[in-house]
């Protein structure tokens, strides 16, 4: 097995997270075994207090990339396909992903609408790891009226793969992600000057609070995601 070492760019004021990176390794889930992984090792205690529970590691790309996964929220399982031959059943809403550049975080183009109805068009990270919708500092000056307009509290100190992050928490009107239309949801609206949430390429990301509402079918090969709302959807928090 080889090592190699390098940087993390992660929510968190702290710029770069020095991480070692192991390859060539073996990992079973349920039944299924991934071969030849890059595991990226870095602290999770922080995630771990953050979340409230235990968490060893994260699934990321290496999955995604050879499989279709679907997230059953409401049933709380994972469904993992071969995606030759993989035809998608059902869903009401079908979404088409991009990547940034130069790295498979997957994006969802977005529609923004603040409380006052200033409307925001801004690439947010699909990103199942999340909580609540997250937007970036760099975002939020660029497009004041999102916090401005509405209601915020300071929120609890928290924290990410690059160390604490401080954030406002507020709603805006609306988020629309082609058809889909999620009403007035919850957003921690980032306070940090360092580190990822200050970058003028990173926007934000929608989180779990919002991706527990349906069943979600991700697809990487056809770069498209589907969603079929559960019995949660339309609930305010």
């Amino acid at each position: 097995m080889s090592q190699q070492t390098a940087t993390y760019r992660g929510l968190g004021t702290d710029e770069r997270v020095p991480a070692g990176i192991k390859k060539d390794h073996e990992l079973h889930l349920g039944s299924l075994v991934l071969k030849d992984m890059a595991f990226w090792i870095m602290p999770t205690k922080d995630f771990s207090r953050f979340s409230g529970r235990a968490v060893d590691g994260v699934l990321g790309a290496d999955l995604f990339e050879r499989y279709v996964v679907e997230i059953d929220y409401a049933a709380r399982k994972l469904r993992i396909y071969e995606p030759e031959g993989y035809a998608l059943a059902h869903a009401t809403y079908v979404l088409p992903l991009t990547f940034a550049t130069g790295w498979m975080v997957p994006l969802l183009q977005s529609k923004v609408t603040a409380t006052d109805g200033d409307v925001v068009n801004a690439p947010l990270v699909f990103d199942t790891g999340a909580g609540p919708n997250y937007f970036s500092k760099s975002l939020s000056d660029a497009h004041p009226s999102l916090v401005s307009s509405g209601k915020t509290f300071a929120g609890p100190k928290g924290s990410g793969a690059n160390g604490s992050t401080a954030y406002l928490v507020g709603r805006v009107k609306e988020i629309e992600l082609g058809d889909l239309r999620i009403r007035e949801p919850v957003v921690l609206f980032s306070l940090d000057s360092a580190g990822l949430a200050s970058q003028s390429d990173y926007y934000g990301s929608i989180g779990g609070e919002t991706l527990e509402s349906f069943t979600i079918v991700v697809d990487y090969k056809r770069r498209d995601i589907a969603f079929q709302p559960n019995e949660q959807f339309g609930r305010h928090i």
